[in-house]
């Protein structure tokens, strides 16, 4: 009889023995053991980078299931707070007052409180990054739905600001040393990246393109007696050094908005300026025999709300397009409130009624209680603040009983846009390069010169190239970020 090896036994397909078993089963145990090593520390790093690797909506959800805040009910009631603002950031209205930044979603559950106590607050939003300034002092935070991103104080006593799509803060201030007006981009950390100085322009406002590449800037000043204004483009990327202008005069810019498009809207007094950096652009729409009392910024489309000198009752609504032609005009009654862009058209507020604003002009309203102050809207839901509470509008073409005819007739557009003939022009003497220890802003290395003033001469400094999404700051004296 022949002898069969463990070999043998192996290959006949005959269960092997006891000495094959343990050492097989020690190698899977070693593997197993492998396995659930990596797994622990997978979850770990999950842990420790939640906050920054998973999306701010889906955190939001999360934290909503686990504070069981994700309930609410209308109307939200407001007891002992001032409140200074209200937007729609994402899928929350956020609303600011002078002890708090509150969150709320579409049921009306209050989502998230953080303790503010500005005496003067300033709301400025993306649709992730929410920023509060600070006006008439020094310091600004910078927050998402999920978490604060910095709280930071700067030198100047800020007058007002804006954030990018990518967190950057653009924070105008006043300035210690013989220029009028202060301009400072920071990164999200608090680290400066760019600033402008000039000792001409007192800057009036700010506002970022949708890409962060581009920062249009409007200022004053009094030329030979008079009053002239300004649009100012910047290129944070170092490509341009210095800033396309468009002058205007007898009129006051006090705010600019980058629109969808491309193009910068600069609103006046007497005139609303739409320009494109390309330089494809370049029109006025005058309004200076009519009171501009208010404005909103949808997308594309600007709307404006006139009323006559003297009147207090009623006005009339005017929707332009990019290309500063009118798409559409409506009238309202009462006394003006408010105005705030949906993702349908606008909502307008009187101390009578809310209006809604489409292509077609006014096309419904919600009666409304006549202390009535802001209006907004979060996820497609048309809110009222008032004195003590937070509502959703009723609009009349949505009640039980047989409505009545709510459309108001539209008037036919009287305000024509004209063509400015002054090209885009440059004045040096007016822009300043700053600071010696700037972070990089773009992915392309530049240069800038040094110019001269009157009053002041400025230093020169070099950055060095930017990369959009990764930043790697390093600390600077300003600003420091509070404990």
């Amino acid at each position: 009889m022949s002898r069969r090896t463990y070999k043998d036994a192996g290959r006949s397909g005959q269960e092997p023995t006891g000495r094959q078993k343990k050492k097989g089963g020690g190698l899977k145990l070693l593997l197993r053991f492998a396995i659930l090593c990596a797994v622990l520390l997978l979850l770990y790093a999950l842990v420790l980078n939640w906050k920054s690797i998973a999306p701010d909506s889906f955190v939001a959800w999360v934290d909503d299931l686990v504070d069981g805040t994700t309930g609410g009910s209308w109307p939200v009631a407001l007891t002992g707070d001032t409140v200074f603002d209200m937007q729609e950031a994402g899928a929350n209205l956020v609303m600011v007052t002078d002890t708090a930044v509150k969150y709320y979603n579409q049921t009306g559950g209050e989502s998230v409180r953080r303790t503010c106590a500005y005496a003067s607050p300033m709301l400025r939003i993306t649709d992730k990054y929410v920023l509060i300034l600070e006006t008439g002092g020094n310091r600004y935070r910078l927050e998402t739905r999920s978490q604060i991103e910095g709280e930071y104080t700067v030198s100047g006593k800020i007058y007002t600001g804006a954030v990018s799509a990518k967190g950057d803060v653009a924070v105008v201030t006043d300035s210690s040393q013989s220029h009028v007006s202060e301009v400072t981009v920071y990164s999200r950390s608090g680290n400066r990246r760019y600033q402008w100085l000039s000792a001409e322009w007192l800057v009036m406002d700010v506002s970022f393109s949708r890409d962060g590449n581009t920062m249009a800037v409007v200022g004053c000043r009094a030329q030979n007696g008079a009053m002239q204004s300004a649009v100012m483009v910047f290129d944070l990327r170092g490509k341009e050094e210095q800033p396309a202008q468009y002058i205007a005069d007898g009129v006051l810019y006090s705010r600019v908005q980058y629109m969808k498009s491309g193009t910068v809207a600069a609103i006046g007094n007497s005139q609303t300026r739409f320009v494109n950096p390309t330089g494809s652009l370049d029109s006025a729409v005058m309004h200076s025999d009519v009171e501009l009392i208010g404005f909103a910024l949808g997308g594309n489309e600007l709307a404006l709300v006139t009323r006559p000198y003297g009147s207090q009752d009623g006005g009339t609504v005017t929707v332009y397009a990019s290309s500063g032609d009118v798409k559409v005009e409506g009238t309202f009654e009462g006394e003006f409130r408010d105005i705030a862009a949906t993702n349908k058209g606008f909502l307008v507020l009187s101390d009578e009624h809310l209006y809604e604003l489409g292509s077609k002009g006014i096309t419904d309203r919600a009666p409304v209680l006549a202390d009535s102050l802001m209006t907004g809207t979060v996820e497609g839901k048309a809110l009222v603040l008032g004195l003590t509470q937070l509502t959703l509008a009723e609009w009349e073409s949505q009640a039980t009983a047989a409505p009545t005819t709510t459309t108001v007739a539209t008037t036919a557009p009287t305000t024509a846009s004209t063509t400015v003939a002054t090209a885009a022009t440059t004045e040096p003497t007016t822009t300043t390069s700053a600071p010696t220890e700037d972070e990089p802003y773009e992915d392309e290395s530049y240069e800038d010169e040094t110019y001269e003033d009157e009053t002041y001469e400025d230093e020169t400094y070099e950055d060095e190239p930017y990369e959009d999404e990764s930043y790697e700051d390093e600390p600077t004296e300003e600003p420091t970020e509070e404990e």
